[in-house]
Formats: structure tokens, sequence, C-alpha cells
């Protein structure tokens, strides 16, 4: 990869790699997807006391209501990844593709 001026080059031979390594990161992250659709919700304080029970609204809060909520954040990311998982497999496709018809040009100019 470089990254001069701010642009990524990715050699073509590193993209299935690259590729294979998002597909785990999202693996991965299926458990902790499946609480942020839940809303990592606290379905009840520790005990019955202000304390518990004002912890459990400030964490529903922070977790799963509203914007900048974890659970936003986390399918946020969920989708950036998906997003970053079809890009590289357009780019691998067309790369392919552009394999395919420069092999197939070739072979045409080396035929007797």
């Amino acid at each position: 990869m470089d990254t001069r001026n701010g642009d990524l080059r990715l050699q073509p031979q590193a993209i299935p790699r690259l590729k294979l390594a998002y597909q785990q990161a999202l693996g991965h992250l299926e458990a902790v997807l499946a609480d942020a659709r839940s809303g990592f919700r606290m379905e009840r304080p520790a005990m019955m006391d202000d304390a518990s029970t004002g912890f459990q609204t400030a964490f529903n809060s922070y977790t799963g209501d509203g914007s900048g909520s974890i659970r936003e954040q986390v399918t946020a990311f969920e989708l950036r990844l998906r997003e970053a998982i079809d890009k590289l497999g357009a780019i691998q496709q067309a790369y392919d593709r552009n394999e395919t018809g420069t092999a197939a040009v070739l072979s045409r100019q080396l035929e007797p």
C-alpha cells in the first residue's frame, strides 16, 4: 500500500487478503452487533435504590438511545465495514476483468 499525498494505492494481490481481514473483523463483531441491535439495554437496576435506577437510566441513554449512542456508532461501523468489503469486491472484479481482457489481447497478438 502506498499513501503518498493521502492517496491509498493497493497492490492487486493484496485485495483478497484485505477483504478477508475485513470479513473476519465483521465476524468478530457479530456478538457486539447483536447487543447493539437490542440497544445494550440494562433491563433492571442492580438494586432498587435511587443511585442504581439513575445509573440504569443514564447507561441506557448513553448506550442505546438517540444520536451519538453506542448502538448508533457500532451500527455505523458495521455499515462502513460492509461497504468496504463490497468496494474491495468490486475493485477485485474490475481488476480481474481487466486482466482477462489484457490476456485476451496479448493472446491474439501472439497467435501466428
